[in-house]
């Protein structure tokens, strides 16, 4: 699947086409697929300014720095907190991040953000330690990188 920004009426809209099956379109349906572009529901927070794609995850940032992910949730990767397993089919808001972000990044099963503050935080699968955190655990909410200096 693959993800935009662009501007509609003015503001930032996500739009997603591809597989879609495990809810990474994020229009609140999982088609098996979509080969034109479909848009994401708004979110409060403004306007989207960023979006990353991972396997079968997704996530975006706001004007007000807040991230929303969507997808399959296997090993936390939506970082809602949730069971850490499922779809979630629209835009679920982060947990842990205690700053605004200022970018997103995606890796195939988990996701990070870089803070205000130059803080990162990262969710997702970490059992190859993908999380930066000093542990192979996976987090359904947003962990602070371990910083080594």
């Amino acid at each position: 699947h693959t993800c935009v920004v662009a501007l509609s009426n003015g503001v930032g809209r996500v739009w997603c086409w591809g597989k879609g099956a495990a809810g990474q379109l994020g229009h609140g349906q999982t088609p098996d697929l979509s080969s034109r572009p479909v848009i994401l529901p708004a979110v409060a927070g403004g306007g989207y300014v960023e979006v990353v794609s991972g396997a079968v995850t997704s996530c975006a940032r706001t004007t007000g720095g807040q991230v929303y992910c969507w997808g399959s949730d296997n090993n936390g990767a939506v970082g809602n907190g949730g069971a850490q397993s499922g779809i979630y089919n629209t835009p679920q808001q982060v947990q842990g991040l205690p700053l605004p972000a200022v970018s997103i990044t995606s890796g195939a099963f988990h996701n990070c953000a870089m803070l205000t503050d130059g803080s990162v935080y990262c969710w997702g699968s970490g059992g190859e330690g993908q999380l930066g955190n000093n542990s192979r655990q996976n987090s359904a909410s947003a962990v602070p990188v371990h910083d080594p200096f």
